[in-house]
């Protein structure tokens, strides 16, 4: 079979196609500088990742490709947003392009889309039911299993099943983990979980025993 084409478009510095060559360091990609290729690897400009957008017209109106990894300095859950905005098949962190490249290449090559982990919750929040949102909702209010059974009117046994399987959706093992998913403006859950008045929301202290 033969390689996958890849170029680089307006790398930061000259070195920057290198450390792709050495990134992808597989003769199953041929890394070209000019020309039709099968993926593009773009660094973002100074501009934000919202300007990797008049990048990845420009290449498919001229039809040189049609897959565009983009490479953010800042691979947060809303920068990565953006970039995806802009018309980007996969974003890659600068600082993890070593490893993240070669994936991200392949994925999109498959017809993926490729992110990095730390942005999965905002691009595709877990489907919580209405009952975990609202345990989960008290849960970041601080209260107990007990009184949220007793908001709720709620057998315990019952919240701490609506809690297990929030968890298991959440990707967190504990209360103090779910709680800081939650508040954490980047993971798009805030306001879903706990609705317009949020802000006022006191922050979880967990007690003595857990």
């Amino acid at each position: 079979m033969s390689a996958f084409r890849i170029t680089v478009l307006e790398p930061p510095v000259e070195d920057e196609a290198a450390r792709v060559g050495r990134a992808l360091g597989d003769d199953a990609f041929d890394l070209v500088r000019e020309g039709p290729a099968h993926v593009a690897v773009v660094w973002a400009p100074s501009g934000g990742p919202t300007a990797l957008a008049p990048v990845v017209r420009r290449l498919r109106a001229r039809g040189e490709t049609q897959l565009v990894v983009g490479v953010l300095a800042a691979a947060d859950a809303t920068s990565v947003r953006r970039a995806l905005e802009s018309g980007v098949d996969a974003v890659v962190p600068d600082a993890d392009l070593d490893r993240s490249l070669p994936v991200a290449v392949r994925g999109v090559c498959a017809a993926l889309l490729v992110v990095p982990r730390t942005a999965r919750h905002q691009l595709a929040p877990p489907a919580l039911s209405h009952r975990e949102r609202q345990v989960l909702s008290l849960l970041v209010e601080g209260c107990t299993n007990a009184e949220i059974a007793a908001r709720l009117f709620l057998a315990e046994s019952t919240v701490k099943s609506h809690l297990s399987g929030a968890f298991a959706r959440l990707g967190v093992r504990s209360r103090r983990d779910a709680v800081a998913l939650i508040l954490d403006p980047s993971s798009g859950l805030t306001g879903a979980i706990l609705g317009p008045e949020a802000e006022g929301r006191r922050r979880f202290e967990p007690s003595p025993n857990g």
